[in-house]
């Protein structure tokens, strides 16, 4: 028989979770948080970024603490019974396991760390309006432009509109990749037009 109990670090790391959405999000305020903008400057975020949160998945060489799917679920499960409203699941869980599977060197020197800080905020930028959750069903395409970069055309959704500043990593196919095999993984730092 397996045993699911946590071990002392995961019990500390629920309490931890746990004490933030007791702390920062009471169910009476519910309605006015959900009218906030959420920003990487907002009070909460800063306390996330204060007790440790955000680097909680970050590699230990890009300043994290470099935890596992156990942690980040312990977290989530804590955040989703608070209705917490900040981007950490975009932020903190889905975009550092991708900058440091598919990140070049410089990326992972640049970013991590900063996602760790708090000073950046990301989301993947995956799903499309006709998809339905089909994450192959892609029509975003890049084109190349005369610089050497690529110019993107396409919508995506299931992003946090209330981010600020956001960096993207667009999931598309690029011109002539047309197969299953043709996704392409792009760095965007700037803001997505409507």
């Amino acid at each position: 028989m397996m045993d699911f109990s946590l071990n002392e670090e995961q019990q500390m790391l629920a309490d931890l979770a746990k004490r933030f959405v007791a702390e920062e999000y009471d169910s009476n305020k519910g309605y006015a948080l959900s009218r906030e903008s959420v920003e990487a400057k907002s009070p909460k975020w800063k306390v996330l970024c204060d007790i440790g949160l955000t680097s909680l998945l970050i590699p230990e060489q890009y300043q994290g603490f470099g935890g596992g799917p156990v942690d980040s679920m312990i977290v989530m499960e804590a955040f989703g019974k608070g209705l917490v409203l900040e981007p950490f699941l975009s932020t903190c869980v889905m975009m550092p396991s991708l900058i440091a599977a598919y990140g070049t060197h410089d990326q992972k020197n640049e970013l991590l760390p900063a996602i760790a800080g708090g000073t950046l905020q990301v989301a993947f930028a995956a799903l499309e309006p006709q998809a339905r959750y089909d994450f192959w069903h892609v029509t975003t395409r890049a084109q190349p432009a005369p610089n050497g970069l690529y110019v993107l055309n396409g919508r995506k959704t299931s992003l946090f509109r209330e981010v600020g500043r956001i960096s993207l990593l667009y999931r598309l196919v690029r011109p002539l990749d047309t197969e299953r095999g043709g996704l392409t993984l792009f760095w965007s730092t700037y803001p997505a037009r409507e």
